[in-house]
Formats: structure tokens, C-alpha cells, sequence
């Protein structure tokens, strides 16, 4: 818990430090909260899934931008470490490189989280209503969905860490969920490989189970197809992704790529 609450004093510090980025991205997210509602105002009678048009798309960006969060932020630090000149420092620390890079992705996700907590609060704000939500089941999937993207985070680490550059399976990833994932039109309506193609990253599981718990008060029972799968993803993917994450730094170490250029 102290080296968590470290590096959370850290990038707290250097998010106050620059406030002016910090309401930036703000009031980036705002306006594309606004640029969604206006777009759902031009969609009325349409419904996807059930759903209106602006709760359909709000909680689809919504959880797709918490999980490409989570997602990223792990080779993020490997990347940071080494602009800073400090990778190599943090490698011959006593506290394992895997649990100091776990423990720089915290504060990214509880910012990420902050974010989201506004942007619903501008959203409620704007006709989104979760009288009948099911905030317990919502939190569980949310906590699977960010576990899986974990997984899959951790395994981007490793990537920058072997081969120091551009990381396209983070792309891949991110591009996969966006389309295929059920973010801007339902699952159902796609083909069948496309549809299966949404359901290799996290998003396509959590938000078939997210919309329903959010908006309909659904049960777990009634998602448990989707709950089964990020459990399953996250799971079996955390444990995978860190020991390939541990071979890389050993291959690295091995081989002496591990430089701070």
C-alpha cells in the first residue's frame, strides 16, 4: 500500500501542478459528451437495442474510454520510466518491476474513474436517467471489464519493454473494441465473425453487460453469459499476463535492450 499511495502522491502532484491540462481534458470530455447528445437529438425514434440513442451512446463511450484507460496506462509508465532516464533505477529496486508498474497504473484508473464520475453527472444533467440501476452488479462488471483490460494492459508493458517502440497490439486492441465492441450501434446487427471479433478485448462483454444493469435494473443472473466471460478474462488473463511480463524483463535484462533511450 505505500509504494500505491507513492506513486498516487506522484501523479497527483504533477496533475496539480499542471491544472491547466487537467481542465483541458476536462473540458474535452464535456464536449464530447455535448457532441454525442446533439447527435442523439438527430436520431430520435430510433432505438438501439431498446435503448434511446444519447443512453445508448453515453454509456458506451463511457465504459470503452474507462477501459482503454486501463488498458493503456500500464505501457504508459514503462514508456514514461524510460523518457525519464529511470527504468533502469526502478529494475535494481527491492520492490519487483511488475508490482511498481501495477502500482503506477492506480492513480491513471482513479482519474480515469473521476472523469467518468463528471461526465455522468453532466449526463444526468442532460436526460440520462439510472433510476432502476443496478449499481452494485454495474460495479462488480465494471471491476471484471478493468481487470480484463488489465490483462491485456500488462501484456502491452511487455511489448515496450522487449521491443521499445510503438506498441500496435495496444492499437489493435483499442480499434477491435471501438468497432466491433458494441460502443456505437448493438453487437446483434453485425456479422457473426465481426460480432466474435468484439468479444477478444473486454468491451463487448462488459458493455452487454453494463447497458442492462445500468438501465434496466437487470440482474447478474440476467447477464451471466457476459459476467463469466470477463471473469474468466480476467482470471486466467491477469496471472498469464504477468508472467509473460516477468519473461520479458528477463529476456531484456538478458540481452541488455533494457536502456532508458
Amino acid at each position: 500500500m505505500r509504494l500505491v499511495a507513492a506513486f498516487v502522491r506522484r501523479d497527483l502532484a504533477d496533475d496539480l501542478a499542471h491544472r491547466l491540462t487537467f481542465v483541458i481534458e476536462l473540458i474535452d470530455g464535456l464536449v464530447l459528451l455535448a457532441a454525442v447528445f446533439l447527435l442523439s437529438r438527430g436520431l430520435t425514434g430510433l432505438h438501439a437495442s431498446g435503448y434511446p440513442p444519447f443512453t445508448f451512446l453515453f454509456v458506451g463511450l463511457a465504459v470503452n474510454t474507462a477501459l482503454m484507460v486501463c488498458l493503456g496506462c500500464f505501457a504508459v509508465s514503462i514508456r514514461g520510466a524510460r523518457a525519464a532516464g529511470i527504468l533502469k533505477a526502478m529494475l535494481v529496486m527491492p520492490v519487483p518491476l511488475e508490482k511498481q508498474v501495477m502500482a503506477s497504473a492506480v492513480y491513471p484508473i482513479l482519474r480515469g474513474l473521476f472523469d467518468a464520475g463528471l461526465h455522468l453527472t453532466a449526463a444526468l444533467g442532460l436526460g440520462l436517467t439510472l433510476a432502476s440501476a443496478n449499481v452494485a452488479g454495474a460495479v462488480l462488471v465494471l471491476a471484471l471489464g478493468l481487470g480484463a483490460a488489465s490483462a491485456l494492459g500488462i501484456l502491452s508493458a511487455a511489448f515496450a519493454i522487449v521491443f521499445r517502440r510503438g506498441d500496435p497490439l495496444l492499437w489493435l486492441i483499442g480499434v477491435i473494441g471501438l468497432v466491433f465492441g458494441g460502443v456505437f450501434y448493438p453487437v446483434d446487427q453485425l456479422p457473426t465473425l465481426a460480432a466474435a471479433a468484439g468479444w477478444v478485448t473486454p468491451v463487448a462483454p462488459t458493455l452487454a453487460a453494463m447497458r442492462p444493469l445500468l438501465l434496466d435494473g437487470a440482474s447478474l443472473a440476467d447477464v451471466s453469459t457476459s459476467v463469466a466471460a470477463l471473469a474468466v478474462y480476467a482470471g486466467a488473463g491477469l496471472p498469464l499476463s504477468l508472467t509473460i511480463f516477468n519473461l520479458a524483463v528477463r529476456r531484456a535484462r538478458q540481452q541488455g535492450t533494457i536502456r532508458d533511450t
